[in-house]
């Protein structure tokens, strides 16, 4: 692993992980941890300038850790660390932490990067906006967390905190938010524009990643209770999540899948798998970090025409029943935000999106409209035509972009589907399905953007789109 390392006056004995340092977001009114190594058995005080002290004594290792309790909203401040030498960092902000982790969507920086410098996309929309309207004096910062994945598969070890962590604090200026996530850094802009106060974001993302590294054993452990035989990997717990565990925090962002779905394609894994997965690592990482039951908001998988049958638009579905199975997460859907690569530029409206939700559910804001319009029931009118219901249609009624809406199919008892043309009657949250192609066919079932790739044509008022559906499921 990563040494610790020291910020400001290099000859100080106090060292600290890269995610502790200057530029830094401290999660407001909360006893937020804070740790690091010292001279051996030496008398540790941190002294923070909005006013707390608190000591502590380094073990024989030097180890160190403490909780100091934090102020409103506010800053800058600084924080003196103290053991004999001081060290101080500085341009700290008490403000909203969210952890973000996730494969290549997540780790994809403004500059459509990876954080090794390969490309994953040739532009992110809305990037040069983004950069124009930089204001290092408005707080938002990003801390990414370099990639490491340290151990073999079926590796035993588990990093601690005090192995360190590699990355730094960067502040909402142009060289910053060109080597942020796109992802987390909209999704700061818009929090931070709501509720007017400092926001941070911990992104650590290992693009090309199956789910799997990303769990811890007791993770693993509990899917393979349920009689699935899967194997323990855990190497990016081990070295980028753990060092973290200390961290507080309001809640996480997941945007990940994308291995998952070519696990599926080779018949490695099955899309029912990629839910227990989930909830064994939600539940793990509840335990685990010092954030109680935080909340979780993760990504759809976006269109992509990968051609590879359904497997695609089914483990959009797995992923769409997903808070059936597990408390205190939502999804953002991405119908209407797919590209012909596997890395959507379209980053803006994935991170608002997420945005939405945290509003809503976490900072009161019941204004927001955060979810999308969900398909509830299928009813057969006559030949070639039918109706597909919608729950949960907020901030207005369903609307189609034109007069009509695509990307619906309609089969009949022989399972055959035939594309169809949809018309929103918005006043009755539903959509009659037609299509010339059944005019001697009673239509058994319906399903929309059921499809690698397939455009979303249907949205609520506020803008956000029907989630892609296939009926009698």
């Amino acid at each position: 692993m990563l040494a610790l390392v020291a910020v400001h006056a290099a000859d100080a004995t106090v060292t600290l992980p890269s995610v502790i340092g200057n530029n830094m977001v401290l999660q407001q009114q909360r006893d937020v941890c804070l740790w690091g190594k010292a001279s051996p058995n030496a008398s540790v005080t941190i002294t923070a300038s909005w006013g707390k002290t608190v000591t502590t004594q380094a073990s024989v290792e030097g180890k160190w850790k403490i909780q100091i309790a934090t102020p409103e909203a506010g800053g800058p401040y600084n924080i003196q660390f103290n053991d004999g030498t001081a060290l101080t960092i500085s341009n700290v902000m008490i403000g909203e932490v969210w952890f973000c982790a996730g494969q290549s969507n997540m780790e994809c920086n403004m500059k459509g990067k990876a954080m090794d410098g390969a490309n994953y996309v040739d532009f992110i929309d809305g990037y040069e906006k983004a950069i124009a309207e930089a204001d290092v004096n408005v707080p938002i910062r990003v801390f990414m967390h370099s990639r490491s994945a340290t151990g073999a598969p079926q590796d035993e070890y588990t990093a601690s905190e005090f192995d360190g962590t590699s990355g730094s604090w960067t502040v909402n200026d142009a060289n910053g938010i060109s080597n942020a996530s796109a992802t987390a850094y909209f999704f700061a802009k818009y929090l931070q524009s709501q509720l007017h106060v400092p926001v941070g974001v911990i992104v650590t993302a290992y693009g090309g990643a199956n789910i799997k590294p990303f769990m811890p054993r007791s993770a693993t452990d509990e899917v393979k209770a349920q009689g699935d035989d899967i194997n323990y990997d855990g190497v990016i717990f081990n070295s980028m999540i753990s060092p973290l565990l200390p961290v507080s925090f309001k809640g996480m962002l997941w945007y990940q899948g994308e291995a998952n779905i070519d696990a599926i394609a080779n018949g490695k894994e099955y899309p029912g798998l990629y839910t227990k997965m989930f909830k064994a690592l939600m539940n793990s990482y509840r335990k685990m970090f010092t954030n109680g039951d935080f909340p979780c908001y993760y990504v759809e998988i976006a269109p992509l025409n990968a051609n590879n049958g359904l497997v695609r638009p089914d483990f959009r579905a797995e992923q769409a029943l997903i808070p059936s199975a597990v408390d205190h997460v939502g999804m953002v859907s991405t119908s209407d935000v797919g590209y012909s690569g596997i890395h959507p530029p379209y980053k803006e409206p994935v991170g608002r999106r997420l945005a939405y939700w945290a509003l809503n559910r976490d900072y009161g804001r019941t204004d927001v409209v955060c979810e999308s319009p969900v398909f509830s029931k299928f009813e057969a009118v006559e030949n070639g035509k039918a109706y597909a219901y919608f729950t949960n249609v907020q901030g207005g009624g369903l609307k189609s972009q034109g007069a009509f809406a695509g990307n619906f199919e309609m089969c009949g008892a022989d399972g055959t589907f035939y594309s169809a043309t949809g018309y929103v009657d918005s006043a009755n949250n539903r959509v009659l399905v037609k299509s010339d192609r059944m005019c001697a066919i009673m239509p058994t079932a319906v399903r929309y953007c059921y499809k690698d790739f397939a455009a979303g044509t249907v949205f609520n008022g506020a803008g956000l789109p029907v989630i892609p559906f296939r009926s009698g499921r």
